[in-house]
């Protein structure tokens, strides 16, 4: 199944663009988003519509956790759907190094997801890490991520799979408004009778984020522009931790993503893209254009 594009925006950009934080040394925030997806070219499915709640604790620059409950239906052409569920829980723990002059973070998150199909459930654990390094001035960020996934059917003719997932990410400040950032993707997954021909797949991601000047504290804060080219499949992204459990092969996808302040604590994140896949069994090519919208309350 397809997951969102993203849960909220990249992590890199919000330490670069994401206006200053309360002073108090704890602070939370809500998430409800939504999505709506419609399929071109599939003789199978004909649109996914997605909801969620997420909830995040930060404590200064320090650490931070995330609880959060994610519930996706991909609507088939014959009026049948298939239902994905996806409770999710993370931490992130950061420690400032005087002599790199910059903050190392580690990430550690987990989904538990049960994938209701047309004939079988699916349950999906998913494990993921990642250290990073952003400098203090803010003009460079590095990081290193990996992800595991194990997929078990309650179906006994269908073999249980195991995806693994390596990433790396470098992004650099262009001026005072401009970050531009570049991942790459290495995601090989065992032999089953689920994927028998193709085991390994790679894939580059690069994003553009310009950031705007709120004069009166309010309007747009920044805006987006991402694409990826490669193969990728199983995949899991690192930023907005979301899992395209899906078993046919994207291929391309764009997006263009804004960003709105419309109060103190209230920020709104529209994003409209599209994404291109591959089935592999029968060859047929097809793509899905989405519309996302989420709205984060800080208190």
């Amino acid at each position: 199944m397809i997951a969102p594009p993203f849960k909220y925006f990249a992590c890199v950009a919000a330490l670069v663009c994401a206006p200053a934080q309360a002073a108090s040394a704890w602070y939370f925030s809500t998430i409800v988003q939504g999505l709506y997806m419609n399929y071109s070219g599939s003789t199978v499915r004909d649109h996914l519509i997605g909801t969620g709640l997420y909830v995040n604790g930060d404590y200064l620059e320090d650490s931070g956790f995330t609880f959060g409950y994610n519930q996706r239906a991909v609507l088939l052409k014959d009026t049948t759907k298939i239902i994905e569920h996806d409770i999710f829980a993370g931490v992130r723990l950061s420690q400032f190094s005087d002599r790199l002059a910059g903050q190392f973070t580690l990430r550690l998150d987990a989904h538990r997801i049960e994938d209701h199909n047309l004939t079988y459930l699916d349950r999906i654990n998913v494990e993921t890490a990642r250290i990073s390094f952003l400098n203090l001035g803010k003009t460079y960020y590095v990081d290193l991520g990996y992800a595991r996934s194990n997929y078990v059917a309650d179906m006994t003719t269908l073999d249980d799979m195991r995806v693994q997932q390596w990433t790396s990410t470098l992004g650099l400040a262009w001026g005072e408004r401009e970050w531009l950032q570049a991942r790459g993707y290495s995601i090989k997954h065992a032999a089953s009778n689920r994927m028998i021909e193709m085991n390994s797949n790679r894939a580059g991601e690069f994003k553009w984020v310009h950031r705007f000047d709120l004069r009166d504290g309010r309007g747009a804060e920044h805006v987006e522009i991402s694409t990826l080219a490669g193969k990728r499949i199983f995949a899991v992204d690192p930023d907005s931790s979301d899992v395209y459990s899906l078993s046919d092969m994207q291929r391309a996808a764009a997006a263009i993503a804004l960003r709105w302040r419309i109060g103190a604590a209230t920020h709104v994140l529209t994003m409209a893209g599209r994404q291109s896949y591959e089935n592999l069994a029968s060859g047929q090519t097809y793509s899905g254009r989405y519309i996302y919208l989420n709205v984060t309350t800080t208190w």
